[in-house]
């Protein structure tokens, strides 16, 4: 669970308008989903479309089962850096976060797809919507493009979530600006010892829009990270969008140390004309393992000093050698 606070610093001289500083939590609740993925092959081709990525579509099964509350941000950083081409990993990803957005229209899908059930605070009624690769994608690339402009123009982000549209607009821009708020309007204070603003997501869909407004109201950092090189927030700042590109980086520099300490210890030997065979049946030995790459950095420092050991005993022993001659 994602956890910010921001406090109103606004003054005005109209009683009749409060406001109060009130910690915000903003939950993702897993509602459960089983994915599968079937092809249409009646798709017709459109202009700018990839016909491929069309016709492939995603079908949700509803399951019953416990809600899961999942952290939102990490879910978006997920999405960012998803294959969607790779239909094992998107599955994968699909059937984690569970439903990607709810059609609240009656009969908009089969019985399997029904949603009627108590998710937190909220009554969630509806059909889990079903969805193409291209319709994930596109997805994708306007959250990718939101966060750039978090990055460089908030301004133009925060434009995209202003008032309703007009009310002579067409009924699709309507239908589109409260779908992008439908989460954020469904606000609820949980009273424990002090009351408790809470947000709660529970599609996909909701999940972007309110990491993405939270993100706007709280003025937080974008950050890039140095392992997948995706955009996200984090408070702390970290190097890394989440513990999975951590840990990987680390290995790769652990890796990479190991390497470089290994050069060195065969530098080493070659100086003072102790072969690589030598220098590995010692490891094998000393350390019972099977090859050089097992070794941590610990054991092959104890191989770096048995190596200038090795070399300090041929020196004396040259030395000794050199004495008796000149005897």
């Amino acid at each position: 669970m994602g956890y910010r606070k921001k406090y109103s610093k606004t003054i005005t001289s109209d009683s009749s308008i409060r406001h109060v500083a009130v910690r915000v939590d903003f939950p993702y609740f897993r509602i459960p989903v089983s994915w599968s993925v079937i092809e249409d092959p009646d798709v017709e081709e459109v202009e700018g479309k990839n016909l491929q990525d069309e016709r492939w579509v995603f079908v949700p099964e509803v399951k019953s089962g416990p809600i899961k509350q999942l952290d939102p941000f990490k879910l978006r950083s997920q999405f960012l850096k998803l294959d969607i081409d790779d239909e094992d990993q998107t599955l994968d990803f699909l059937n984690y976060i569970g439903v990607w957005n709810i059609n609240e229209q009656t009969g908009a899908g089969a019985d399997s797809m029904r949603i009627e059930r108590a998710v937190g605070h909220r009554y969630v009624s509806g059909y889990a919507a079903y969805f193409t690769v291209g319709e994930l994608k596109r997805a994708q690339k306007r959250a990718e493009h939101q966060m750039r402009q978090l990055e460089t123009n908030r301004d133009k982000l925060r434009a995209s979530f202003g008032p309703p549209p007009h009310q002579d607009a067409e009924e699709v821009d309507h239908l589109d600006h409260a779908a992008r708020t439908r989460a954020l309007n469904d606000f609820h204070f949980e009273w424990k010892q002090q009351p408790i603003g809470v947000i709660q997501a529970v599609t996909g869909h909701e999940m972007l829009s309110v990491t993405l407004q939270i993100d706007l109201f709280t003025g937080a950092k974008v950050d890039v990270c140095e392992k997948c090189h995706v955009r996200f927030t984090a408070d702390p700042k970290r190097r890394y969008c989440n513990d999975l590109c951590m840990r990987a980086a680390k290995q790769k520099e652990h890796r990479a140390k190991l390497a470089e300490m290994k050069k060195k210890l065969f530098a080493l030997g070659h100086e003072f004309h102790i072969p690589k065979g030598d220098i590995k049946k010692a490891s094998y030995e000393k350390f019972g393992v099977a090859s050089l790459t097992k070794l941590k950095v610990g054991q092959l420092d104890e191989l770096a000093v048995w190596v200038a050991n090795k070399a300090e005993q041929k020196s004396k022993y040259k030395n000794k050698k050199w004495e008796a001659k000149t005897v």
